[in-house]
This record gives C-alpha cells, structure tokens and sequence, in this order.
C-alpha cells in the first residue's frame, strides 16, 4: 500500500490474534465483537501524533502508557513505553488494518 490516509487510522484498534499469522497482524475497531480473551494488545491513535497503548500485564492487569505515532507513506510506528512497533500497512479501510511487521518490537508484552 503507497498512501494511507492518516483519518483512517484514528481511533482505537485491537488486536485480533485469532486473524493474525506470523509477521502479519490484523486489528479491527474496539466496536468489533471480538471473541473472549485473557487480554488483548490495543493502542489509540489521536490527532497531532498522541497514542495510547494497552495490554494484558505481567498479573494480567490491563495496563495503559501514553506515547506517539508518527506516519511515513505506509510505515505506521506506534511508541510507548510498554510497547513499540513497526508496521508496514498492507490494507487499511473503516475498522480493519492490516499490517507486517517492518522492524522488531523494542518490547513485547503481550
């Protein structure tokens, strides 16, 4: 994908593990009927590059951080101090966003 249209990405998206393989991720919007789960990766992404970023933690606490986005033809970097990636944007429409990972996670939690 060449140009992703950064309206498109406001908002907050969860992971769904169950679509989800290998390199690729799919996140859907929170409004999404997402089956159970112990917990979920999900972060928000805001105007003016604010992002929150949340998951299941170390006692599967939900546990939130504030951090940044930034946007750069279709690499989506998301950071926060929980939690940082990479992602290369394959498909990205009204609720679904479909990515690789371009580079590997600073950390991992979840």
């Amino acid at each position: 994908m060449s140009e992703v249209d950064p309206e498109l990405l406001l908002g907050h998206w969860i992971h769904s593990h169950e679509e989800s393989e290998d390199d690729r991720f799919v996140f859907r919007s929170a409004d999404y009927p997402f089956p159970p789960a112990r917990g979920r990766r999900a972060f928000v992404l805001r105007d003016a590059g604010d992002a929150t970023s949340g998951g299941p933690g170390p006692d599967d606490r939900p546990v939130e951080e504030q951090g940044d986005w930034t946007l750069d033809g279709s690499l989506l970097s998301v950071r926060t101090p929980i939690w940082s990636i990479d992602l290369e944007i394959e498909s990205l429409e009204r609720g679904l966003l479909i990515a690789r990972r371009y580079a590997k996670e600073a950390t991992d939690n979840g």
